[in-house]
């Protein structure tokens, strides 16, 4: 009897010493194809998962077109692995956001649905709520405790008040931009207010959607303000990033 007490003991410390030394990690990958879409980054939704993990303190790297830093060049398991898939819905867009390690091993899933019509609106509002369920327990997997700043642009709009006072000043290159908030979302014009660039609406906790003629991708701010777009480009594999920076 006293064997079976101390054989039961060992086993529940070492099952509770499993369970709270959940392993962290500084890296995360993510494909620029998932395998239920039939082209790369397919309703930006690649480039939005990259911006979400790193939105929760991942230093985020595309499986294609990036390098490495040589510690996880050398050493795959550094990283944990992001996925995505559909699952079946009759009338819902459902996704299910998934981590894996170097060994194949499924670490968190966690699910997300919308009821949006327009497929790129669906596919984005489904992944924004899998990856939301993540941010509850994402402290468990990253290594790093920074928490991502985000910076607060709110204007306080006057009617009376001018178009250049209202807007923020953004350049890129030898070009000028001007930034409006719009609510939560935020609208960038060209030509002092004549002309809009692109428009950006917000996704989820500091990260927003930005679309414009030429480049549908996933915004955020940097501590500093300036504004940085991310997107893939159709005739190149790496992930292009736009800067606005901020005057």
């Amino acid at each position: 009897m006293k064997q079976f007490f101390i054989v039961f003991f060992i086993s529940i410390t070492v099952f509770s010493f499993a369970q709270n030394s959940q392993k962290k990690y500084k890296y995360a990958i993510v494909p620029v194809q998932y395998i239920f879409t039939s082209e790369p980054n397919q309703f930006q939704i690649n480039v939005l998962t990259r911006v979400l993990l790193q939105n929760e303190g991942f230093e985020v790297y595309m499986n294609e077109g990036e390098e490495l830093p040589q510690k996880l060049a050398e050493n795959k398991c550094y990283a944990l692995k992001a996925n995505v898939i559909k699952d079946k819905g009759l009338f819902t867009t459902n996704l299910r956001f998934q981590l894996f390690n170097c060994y194949g091993n499924l670490v968190y899933e966690s699910a997300g649905s919308s009821r949006e019509k327009a497929y790129k609106d669906a596919y984005q509002e489904a992944l924004r709520k899998a990856i939301g369920e993540f941010q509850s327990v994402s402290y468990k997997f990253v290594k790093s405790n920074l928490e991502e700043e985000t910076v607060n642009t709110t204007i306080e709009i006057k009617e009376d008040l001018p178009f250049e006072e209202l807007a923020k000043i953004y350049t890129n290159g030898e070009k000028s931009y001007w930034l409006l908030k719009n609510n939560e979302d935020y609208i960038l014009y060209i030509d002092k207010g004549e002309n809009i660039l692109a428009t950006l609406k917000q996704a989820d906790k500091g990260t927003y959607a930005y679309d414009s003629a030429d480049i549908d991708g996933a915004a955020y701010f940097t501590p500093d303000g300036d504004l940085v777009v991310e997107y893939l480009a159709k005739n190149k594999d790496a992930v292009q990033k736009l800067v606005y920076k901020r005057q």
